[in-house]
């Protein structure tokens, strides 16, 4: 488990195929990706890139789920886990990047949704028309 946020991050990235640029951006102090996929195997493919990413980024943080392996969890259940994480992004202006399939864009989005609800600061449905969510989904 990564250790907790000693600053606001400034990016919350979630989805199965990152582009290698993606990782490779100096822009964000606070990083935190949710990656998923079905093994650890699955992961390896984008070892390069994340170790780059881990020498590169200052606080660069991984939250790495597997559908078929371990925990059996996907990126929304571990976006539950993290709801504080998350909270605290969007309501200081962070930027959520999702990248994947549109189904798992469904279900990261129902579960903001739900964590957003009675939220002060921003609803659901403002964030969604924001420029803080990003999306790359297929």
């Amino acid at each position: 488990r990564p250790p907790r946020p000693q600053a606001s991050p400034k990016a919350i990235k979630w989805g199965r195929r990152h582009r290698p640029k993606a990782f490779q951006s100096n822009n964000f102090h606070g990083s935190w990706h949710f990656w998923g996929g079905r093994t650890r195997a699955s992961q390896s493919l984008y070892d390069d890139i994340l170790q780059k990413s881990r020498s590169g980024l200052k606080n660069f943080n991984l939250f790495a789920t597997y559908s078929r392996e371990g925990k059996r969890q996907y990126i929304q259940d571990a976006v539950l886990e993290q709801r504080e994480l998350v909270l605290q992004t969007i309501n200081e202006k962070g930027t959520i990047m999702l990248c994947g399939s549109l189904a798992m864009q469904h279900d990261v989005l129902d579960v903001i949704e739900k964590i957003l609800e009675g939220n002060q600061q921003i609803t659901f449905e403002a964030f969604e028309q924001s420029d803080q969510l990003k999306t790359d989904c297929y």
